[in-house]
């Protein structure tokens, strides 16, 4: 997590060259088993410091991460620890359309969640 993960970036960009021109070939199979490893490299290492901007009431910082964990890794399973920060960030720095919105996504898309059941005890109420 600590690494610079530029080069998985840019071997995304690869990954998707060797899908598109050999799509049913091994290569395109193991093409996209790497894809879905660096995208889990670089989603994880979003959410961390996500959580490390939070754990240290820096809301600003943490909400643009999990935004980006939002909108760029919505398959990576880190949804609704991204809804929930995103949404309690958002209300911490009184951005309160914000909040609302990633708090009905949280409730509304995962209802049984850990994450949804904490958003509705912190902001239920507020929002």
């Amino acid at each position: 997590i600590d690494r610079d993960l530029q080069l998985a970036q840019r071997a995304i960009l690869y990954f998707d060259e060797v899908l598109q021109s050999h799509p049913n070939s091994e290569f395109g199979a193991k093409a996209k088993d790497f894809k879905i490893k660096a995208l889990s490299m670089l989603a994880s290492k979003e959410n961390y410091i996500a959580h490390f901007y939070f754990i240290r009431d820096f809301y600003g910082s943490a909400l643009s991460r999990y935004e980006e964990i939002i909108k760029n890794y919505p398959e990576q399973n880190l949804m609704t620890e991204a809804l929930y920060g995103a949404a309690v960030s958002a209300y911490e720095t009184k951005e309160f359309p914000k909040a609302k919105e990633y708090y009905q996504t949280l409730i509304i898309d995962y209802p049984n969640s850990r994450e949804a059941s904490k958003a509705r005890s912190k902001l239920g109420s507020k929002l």
